[in-house]
């Protein structure tokens, strides 16, 4: 997962994706008690379809229930990453599709999984920056704002996490978003 987010072409992603999803696979083959295979086949086929569109309700599909399963065998993982990664779905789905039983944003379940995640880890500072996405998105600018405020106390205190320079761009583009917003 970590090669496909830093890969800049999407042929690059779609592959590093594709072959975190095989490693995931290989992992709930011999451990399928184990949350951390679940959650990182979830992730990485989150980024396989944020690169490779077509069909992304089959991805979208399978993120969700092995979020699911991997909460229920360990709720709090990469600091609650399995209720963030829901929660960021929820929030950055498109508003609608064309699926009868497609899954679409839903902002009011996007907010309560990272309610979870911060629950789950307090302290984590994407977490926070989930959420003051989702409030922005709900057009709740103020808690937005209180949420940011409180991400960016966190992120400074995570300067060795691989995901450092990602939080303080994170939180640099949501300062943009709020500033156009206000004006």
């Amino acid at each position: 997962s970590h090669q496909a987010l830093n890969a800049s072409k999407r042929r690059e992603i779609k592959n590093a994706a594709q072959t975190g999803i095989g490693f995931a696979n290989r992992c709930l083959e011999v451990a399928p008690e184990e949350a951390a295979c679940y959650y990182y086949r979830a992730l990485n086929t989150g980024i396989y379809y944020q690169a490779h569109v077509l069909g992304y309700q089959k991805g979208v599909k399978q993120m969700i229930k092995d979020c699911h399963r991997s909460i229920a065998l360990d709720a709090k993982l990469a600091n609650g990453g399995a209720y963030r990664l829901l929660g960021e779905l929820y929030t950055k789905l498109p508003q609608s599709t064309i699926h009868p039983d497609g899954i679409s944003r839903d902002l009011n379940k996007g907010y309560s999984y990272f309610q979870k995640a911060l629950r789950a880890d307090i302290n984590y500072p994407e977490n926070l920056l989930g959420i003051a996405e989702n409030l922005l998105a709900q057009g709740s600018i103020k808690d937005a704002v209180d949420a940011l405020s409180q991400a960016k106390q966190l992120v400074h205190k995570w300067k060795l996490d691989e995901s450092y320079e990602d939080w303080q761009n994170t939180t640099k583009d949501l300062e943009n978003k709020i500033a156009k917003i206000k004006n």
